[in-house]
C-alpha cells in the first residue's frame, strides 16, 4: 500500500491518503486504525479532490472544537 499524503487531526491522529491496491483509487484511513467519518469514506479518483475533502474535514473539526470551547466559556459566565 502506497501512502500518498498524511494529515494530522486536531486530536493528534494521523489521517493517511493511500492508493487502494485492488482498484488504484485513493482512500483514507487512520494510521492507528478506527472508523472514518462519513465525509472521508469512499474512493477518490483525484488526489486534488481527496486533498480538498481532507482539508475541509480538518477545518470543520477544528471549528467545531473552537465553538465547543466558546460555548463552555459562555455557560460558565451564565452561572456567575
Amino acid at each position: 500500500m502506497k501512502i500518498i499524503r498524511t494529515y494530522e487531526t486536531e486530536g493528534g491522529k494521523e489521517l493517511q491518503l493511500f492508493v487502494c491496491p485492488t482498484t488504484a483509487h485513493l482512500k483514507f484511513q487512520f494510521g492507528s486504525g478506527g472508523e472514518l467519518p462519513e465525509q472521508l469514506g469512499g474512493h477518490f479518483t483525484s488526489e486534488r479532490v481527496a486533498d480538498v475533502t481532507a482539508r475541509s474535514y480538518l477545518l470543520t473539526a477544528q471549528q467545531k472544537k473552537q465553538s465547543k470551547k466558546i460555548n463552555e466559556k459562555l455557560e460558565l459566565t451564565k452561572e456567575d
